[in-house]
């Protein structure tokens, strides 16, 4: 479902409000009716471009769940493969790219950036993550958490997660 990720942060900690966004409207309808379903009343969800949200440095803790190519998710929905190719994949890394330092503006000093994919290509995962640390020397690495290529058994399918520390400020406790 839509916003899995953010619903199971949501259910795990209820000290703050947790705003979802989905460029597609029919997705972020489904996680506001996710979390009514679940009765979350610390989730908010929006449909915007989020390369035109403008609150730099607000959030403690921003979750870019990026578009991706889905390799990670072949086992789970075998139609994935059908969909999967190397051009949608290269035409997907500037967008991530851009998603990331729009993720990072949003991130507050001393909060936290989690960047993940649905992939198993070291483009999109690995290399994104070394060119984006290459432009900011400000990531505190000591705080970093990498997950690469989680299995998650029950749904079958592979992630990639990691979670960066922006430097100088106040930490999410």
């Amino acid at each position: 479902a839509p916003g899995g990720k953010s619903i199971s942060l949501a259910m795990r900690r209820d000290d703050g409000i947790f705003l979802c966004n989905d460029i597609s409207f029919s997705r972020a309808n489904e996680i506001g009716k996710n979390a009514q379903r679940l009765g979350l009343d610390n989730l908010l969800t929006m449909s915007l471009d989020s390369q035109k949200i403008e609150l730099p440095g607000l959030f403690d803790l921003v979750l870019l769940d990026t578009p991706c190519s889905g390799s990670g998710m072949f086992r789970k929905e075998p139609k994935m493969l059908e969909d999967y190719s190397i051009e949608k994949m290269m035409r997907l890394l500037p967008l991530q790219e851009s998603l990331l330092e729009k993720a990072y503006d949003l991130t507050a000093s001393g909060g936290y950036l989690c960047y993940s994919t649905c992939s198993l290509s070291v483009k999109e995962d690995e290399a994104q993550i070394d060119k984006f640390l290459k432009k900011h020397p400000g990531i505190d690495l000591s705080d970093s958490t990498q997950l690469s290529k989680l299995s998650i058994k029950e749904q079958r399918e592979l992630t990639y997660a990691l979670i960066l520390a922006k430097a100088n400020g106040k930490r999410l406790k």
